[in-house]
């Protein structure tokens, strides 16, 4: 057991029941934003960075430079060559002389022994059916007399092609008990009809 310690000093800061919470939410205090009016902040001291168009790329070093042209005045004439063209030069032949055609006149066809014989549609073909089969002929000639029968005739309408036997005749049936007149008559249901057996 120990002696009692001595009590701390009170803390400055307030209770928790001391606190205004009317208002408070847990989102905030539910008044509408105030806003205050205040003179303008002072501008911010310019940076001393340089620009993005300040920098100096050395393209030369990542790739090879593009050519540069210039305009200027005419630079003076070079001195004229004395080596010949390639036109002055005097070759000489390696080869004998090449066959060389002049253009004259039509000269006088010569005489051959193939124009003599007949050419394939000056020959008589004969009869062709002598060989082959004969091809049907047709000849040309006057109309004939139209006939002089003028009765009236019926025309394709006129006919009645229900009567004409063309295929069977399909099978006909009728409702009804249809008995021979051949058979027993049909017995009589009246009393004056009917034999009575004693």
């Amino acid at each position: 057991m120990a002696g009692r310690h001595d009590i701390r000093s009170l803390q400055p800061s307030p209770a928790p029941n001391e606190y205004n919470t009317r208002q408070m939410t847990n989102k905030g205090r539910d008044v509408a934003p105030a806003r205050t009016m205040a003179g303008r902040a002072r501008a911010r001291r310019p940076e001393v960075t340089p620009a993005p168009g300040e920098y100096a790329v050395d393209v030369r070093a990542l790739a090879a430079a593009s050519p540069r042209y210039t305009f200027g005045q005419r630079l003076d004439a070079r001195r004229a060559s004395s080596a010949p063209a390639p036109n002055s030069y005097t070759v000489r032949e390696r080869l004998g002389d090449a066959p060389r055609y002049t253009i004259q006149g039509r000269g006088r066809d010569r005489s051959d022994e193939r124009a003599s014989f007949p050419a394939p549609g000056q020959y008589d073909s004969g009869r062709v059916s002598a060989c082959q089969p004969r091809s049907p002929a047709f000849s040309l000639r006057q109309r004939t007399v139209p006939p002089s029968d003028h009765s009236q005739k019926p025309g394709p309408a006129a006919y009645t092609l229900q009567d004409a036997a063309v295929a069977r005749r399909p099978p006909q049936f009728s409702f009804g008990l249809k008995h021979s007149p051949y058979l027993g008559k049909f017995r009589s249901t009246s009393k004056e009809d009917v034999t009575v057996i004693k």
